[in-house]
């Protein structure tokens, strides 16, 4: 509760001003009167945001009030959700509870339309890059089990000859591609997520051209990598899911096989 202010970084830069150093306000306060005030800077901010950093001034809510003579009055407030899946429920909760003549509840995505357009329409891109790359494990795989199968023709020849079941065939291939694939996909993720941490930890710098066009959309011109462990997951089981879809052509091949044909192969 004191006048002091964090001062984003390329603003400080601009002003050539550092921490200890004061900025003085001059504006408009409540109902046109006359506002000005002397704050000093006690940090540093660095918003990953170009535009952000070149504008952004934060302080204490009372300190602005005073600033504005507007005590114990709040034009806007914003509400951060722990999980961001429900933001549209609660905000109609809340609608419910306040009077609509008064106040305006509002999401993000009413706030700012064109970066929920712009988030759509990448992760479009997304969805069709994800399913080509989904289309070349696929074939992969596939290939894996082709040749599993049609190596071992002459083995489950031998087996049916003797009497195993059909079922009791079909069932450790299915076994045998299901480890396979838990196999493939947990050295997978053990070799990328040392590599997407030290991304994280170190973000990768667009380039200069790049950089600047990411800048005007108020972008950072840098890559980096989200740590989260749901992404990896979710890959893992729409693979599993693709793996046990594929064991039905070995499935197929055994269910018709001829013993005696397969051992003359």
């Amino acid at each position: 509760d004191k006048d002091e202010i964090l001062i984003a970084k390329g603003l400080a830069k601009f002003y050539k001003i550092g921490i200890g150093d004061t900025l003085i306000f001059i504006g408009q306060g409540y109902h046109g009167s006359s506002a000005a005030g002397k704050f000093s800077i006690s940090g540093i901010l660095d918003l990953k945001n170009p535009q952000l950093n070149k504008q952004y001034v934060m302080t204490s809510v009372q300190a602005v009030q005073r600033f504005v003579g507007a005590d114990d009055i709040t034009s806007a407030l914003v509400l951060a959700t722990e999980n961001s899946n429900k933001e549209l429920i609660i905000a109609e909760e809340i609608k419910k509870k306040l009077n609509p003549e008064l106040y305006e509840v509002m999401t993000w995505q009413e706030m700012m339309p064109e970066i929920q357009q712009l988030i759509q329409a990448d992760q479009a891109g997304d969805m069709i890059f994800i399913g080509i790359l989904y289309m070349i494990i696929s074939f992969g795989i596939f290939g894996t089990i082709l040749m599993m199968t049609q190596e071992r023709m002459y083995e489950f020849g031998v087996l049916l000859s003797i009497g195993m079941s059909r079922f009791k065939i079909i069932k450790v291939i299915v076994l045998e591609s299901f480890f396979l694939a838990i196999l493939g996909l947990a050295a997978g993720i053990s070799l990328i997520m040392p590599v997407i941490y030290a991304i994280n930890r170190n973000p990768i710098y667009m380039g200069d051209q790049m950089a600047d066009a990411m800048e005007d959309y108020g972008f950072v011109p840098e890559l980096i990598t989200s740590t989260s462990w749901q992404i990896p997951l979710n890959h893992t089981i729409v693979l599993l899911i693709i793996t046990m879809f594929l064991t039905i052509y070995p499935i197929w091949v055994i269910g018709k096989l001829n013993p005696i044909n397969a051992m003359k192969k």
